[in-house]
């Protein structure tokens, strides 16, 4: 008797929980996610089902569109990205508040963050609480909002002293601020946004301080150029504060 050709499994036998990861892979890796899950949407109902879980949302990685777009952003990107804030997707979050950002006429301190950006920020998104911690730090909104500015900061680049050639107390770095910035310059060109005015903090309390080797650059082996060390938190969130009002 001629054996039984054993006929392919369909995409809708598989467990739905098992689909939703595979195409969310999908989406965390495919270099163009839309349109790769927009050929999976078209297969099949199932298909169309697990494409729209939200899960699915929060993995797409929206960089790509920064590789693939560089000088023309598509038709429908601007629509997209606050549906892929609303289900959570934490670049998408950090893209839409940048945008209000840069949209608005002045760079307001916020003494509250908005929703998009604390989203992100507490999603571990380093770029998101680095601008966090600047926004919050520029409000000047008394110890509880300087508190959470500074863990903020902590997030995004870490408190860890380093060694300085000097000697003497370890001090702290700027180190992976550099990567920050750099993102934010190239979202904002790429976004062809710019402010048209800045409003700068007015609290003397605010200014760096003039001590000892604080604000200095240092050679040590970072890949990054400009890397300085400081004395204390507040000194380091104030230099990037002017660094970041500089990009924007």
């Amino acid at each position: 008797m001629a054996a039984r050709r054993r006929q392919p499994s369909s995409l809708a036998d598989l467990p739905t929980e098992l689909a939703i990861r595979i195409v969310g892979h999908i989406a965390a890796t495919s270099v163009r996610p839309m349109e790769d899950l927009h050929s999976l949407r078209a297969t099949c109902h199932f298909m169309r089902r697990v494409c729209s879980d939200p899960e699915v949302g929060r993995l797409i990685f929206v960089e790509w569109f920064y590789k693939l777009y560089q000088y023309v952003i598509p038709d429908g990107y601007l629509t997209l990205l606050p549906r892929l804030a609303q289900v959570g997707n934490l670049e998408a979050c950090f893209i839409a508040e940048m945008i209000a950002v840069l949209c608005y006429p002045l760079l307001r301190p916020l003494s509250v963050i908005d929703k998009n950006l604390e989203r992100a920020a507490r999603g571990r998104h380093k770029a998101a609480a680095y601008v966090a911690a600047v926004l919050l730090y520029m409000a000047n909104g008394g110890t509880g909002v300087d508190n959470t500015a500074r863990q903020y900061m902590r997030q995004a680049i870490g408190d860890e002293p380093v060694k300085v050639p000097w000697g003497g107390a370890k001090m702290l770095s700027n180190e992976e601020c550099y990567q920050i910035r750099e993102k934010v310059m190239w979202l904002r060109f790429w976004l062809w946004m710019r402010r048209k005015a800045v409003v700068l903090p007015m609290s003397a309390d605010v200014d760096p301080c003039k001590c000892g080797k604080c604000d200095s650059v240092v050679v040590l082996p970072w890949l990054q150029f400009g890397c300085k060390v400081f004395c204390s938190k507040d000194c380091r969130i104030c230099f990037e504060l002017n660094l970041f009002l500089g990009c924007i």
